[in-house]
């Protein structure tokens, strides 16, 4: 489905020896690569990487509407225009906005059944992405990699 890695450091073909800068750039690189994986499929789909957040975090919260400052604060791209992006949503019918019935400030955001829907057409194509990705990777490595990445974000 797509082409694996070699070693990090063969690839860009570095000479940095200090782990913690390699491990930096090493995140940033597999980001990128992880994007060539799953842009395709959500493009062939009509939608972005960050609008897919947006429907997956509604998905969840289903069938409870969320507030536009609730997606914001668990939306995986901080630097994404979440009212725009909702706009667009609404627009092709993937979620629904109306005013909160306790705060008319507010608006309620809610996945529709269209967006439910899309969601369950992309979840093979998502489904085989992670299985090729995960082939090599046993439970303990991810979740190894998940506490160093989480000791990374950690500032104390």
């Amino acid at each position: 489905m797509f082409k694996m890695m070699t070693s990090f450091k063969d690839t860009i073909k570095t000479k940095l020896t200090d782990e913690k800068k390699l491990f930096v750039l090493n995140i940033m690189y597999t980001a990128g690569w992880l994007d060539q994986i799953y842009t395709p499929i959500f493009k062939s789909n009509g939608i972005t990487n960050p609008q897919y957040n947006i429907l997956r975090i509604l998905n969840g919260s289903y069938p409870s509407p969320l507030s536009v400052g609730e997606i914001k604060d668990r939306i995986l791209f901080k630097q994404t225009d979440i009212t725009r992006m909702i706009d667009r949503l609404v627009d092709k019918e993937f979620v629904e906005r109306k005013l909160c019935e306790n705060n008319r400030r507010k608006m309620d955001i809610l996945i529709s059944k269209k967006g439910k829907q899309l969601l369950e057409i992309i979840a093979p194509e998502i489904k085989t992405a992670e299985h090729d990705l995960f082939k090599h990777i046993s439970e303990k490595n991810a979740a190894q990699a998940n506490t160093t990445m989480d000791k990374l974000r950690t500032k104390s």
